[in-house]
């Protein structure tokens, strides 16, 4: 049976070179293309997720802060966190996103605002950021991290009122 397939095989790719001739050829090499090209679209779409990140960090820096020394939010920023509902639900969130960093003993002031930050994106499942979430959809070019990212400011100073750094 196995010689009759083998038999078979040998008269079928007789038959297709007959018929196609270097088009059978020309076929093969276009599939590894193909499959070569699909491998490189993944490293592409990798990339520009990436892209889009670092556009989206870059959106900070253009017009949402002050540029100071520590990041202050501009009157822009300001404005950013007053039409998401931020400043509505962050007394709400206050004592939660406290007790996050607190947990996390942050040394400095960038500490303090990466953990402001990184404890808000904790909360992203929580009920009261559904009112920030809805502001996102419809406002897309103010992504859920710009919000986060900015706010991260206004809790850092609140919360080095109230955790003031050592001396060094």
């Amino acid at each position: 049976m196995n010689q009759n397939l083998s038999t078979l095989t040998k008269i079928g790719n007789w038959i297709a070179t007959l018929l196609l001739g270097n088009t059978r050829e020309l076929i093969i090499r276009i599939d590894e293309r193909v499959n070569n090209l699909t491998a490189d679209m993944k490293d592409v779409k990798s990339t520009l997720k990436e892209h889009g990140e670092k556009i989206a960090a870059l959106m900070v820096y253009t017009g949402y802060n002050v540029r100071n020394s520590p990041n202050m939010p501009s009157e822009k920023g300001k404005e950013l966190l007053r039409k998401s509902g931020f400043d509505e639900i962050y007394p709400q969130l206050r004592e939660r996103v406290f007790a996050s960093m607190k947990a996390r003993n942050p040394r400095t002031l960038y500490d303090y605002e990466k953990e402001a930050e990184r404890s808000l994106g904790s909360l992203r499942d929580d009920p009261l950021m559904d009112r920030l979430k809805d502001y996102v959809v419809e406002h897309a070019d103010q992504p859920l991290v710009l919000i986060f990212e900015i706010a991260s400011w206004v809790i850092r100073d609140d919360y080095a009122k109230e955790h003031p750094l050592p001396p060094r």
